[in-house]
């Protein structure tokens, strides 16, 4: 199987040589073939981005290859650029996986959206380039590319994610907790959608505006968000878009000097400011860019058992 590893987002000029080897090695540690963009690196007009019509050439080479997987170096801004065009291929989709993480939201999302194709949320080359990655963590990034079953506990220590600019100082990470004021919850099973919040917004308005009935809904964002920014995209997207007929809503974990850790605040901003009352809001969750974090499938399903603090992962919906 091929992996084809391209930058739809920002392009590949802060990729540390030895951070980008590390992840492409453990790629092909895995069994996989992988073909890189030849533009990678190009700066159009200086803006730290690729040509539009680049990444649309290789993303046409990747969708004509069955059973392969694209994977970006990382996320960043503007991959919501090639969302037209990105529709116009998908119907060449057969086998392939798309994956991505944080900006890539918007294109993971719209895939599923308009064609019913399962997309991989969580990873890009720098998840995988992490020096820090345990065993286990490799073993539950390969299921997720083969589009195997997968599941994780709650972790005990966490960090804020940043290992490419250094080391990281781990902090404990509580329990997955939950909200809900029409009763008690253990257990939530469903089709899961969403990703990053911010590049959630960008669809609201426009002909790939998500639809979240009956889904179970991931929103996460930078690790370090400002809560008035945090608090700003959830209302722009409560107001823009049918997130209040959402199964439940999954909140991913922030950074440990964050003042959403703290599920006083997060209730108040949920429940009281928001009013958010007949939703099931679980929190502290490892969707993230917080480290560990765990992939999802967009389109597939979750399975949170609250009780025994456990994630179930899978394709099938």
């Amino acid at each position: 199987m091929r992996v084809y590893l391209w930058t739809p987002s920002n392009n590949g000029n802060d990729f540390k040589p030895e951070d980008r080897d590390r992840g492409i090695n453990r790629l092909k540690n895995m069994g996989y073939e992988v073909t890189i963009d030849d533009c990678v690196n190009q700066d159009y007009l200086g803006l730290g981005i690729n040509h539009r019509s680049k990444l649309i050439e290789f993303f046409d080479r990747f969708s004509k290859d069955n059973n392969s997987i694209i994977i970006p170096y990382y996320g960043g801004l503007t991959s919501n650029r090639i969302l037209d065009d990105i529709v116009h291929f998908a119907d060449q989709l057969t086998n392939q996986l798309v994956c991505g993480k944080s900006d890539l939201t918007s294109v993971l999302n719209v895939l599923y959206e308009v064609t019913g194709q399962v997309c991989l949320y969580g990873i890009d080359l720098s998840k995988i380039s992490n020096p820090h990655l345990t065993e286990r963590e490799l073993v539950i990034i390969k299921k997720s590319l083969n589009m195997e079953e997968f599941m994780f506990n709650c972790p005990k220590e966490y960090n804020d994610g940043y290992w490419y600019v250094g080391e990281r100082e781990t902090f404990e990470h509580g329990k997955w907790g939950y909200f809900n004021e029409g009763g008690e919850v253990s257990k939530i099973s469903g089709i899961s959608v969403g990703g990053n919040l911010d590049s959630l917004c960008t669809l609201l308005g426009t002909n790939y505006s998500p639809d979240f009935k009956d889904k179970l809904v991931v929103l996460e964002t930078v690790s370090n968000v400002s809560p008035r920014t945090f608090l700003m995209n959830l209302k722009h997207l409560i107001m823009g878009s049918n997130i209040m007929d959402a199964q439940a809503i999954i909140v991913g974990k922030f950074a440990p000097s964050s003042l959403l850790n703290d599920k006083n605040i997060l209730y108040q901003l949920f429940i009281d400011e928001l009013n958010i009352q007949d939703i099931p809001i679980v929190y502290n969750v490892d969707f993230s860019h917080t480290e560990p974090s765990y992939p999802f499938y967009i389109g597939g399903k979750l399975h949170i058992d609250l009780e025994n603090q456990v994630i179930k992962v899978s394709t099938n919906s």
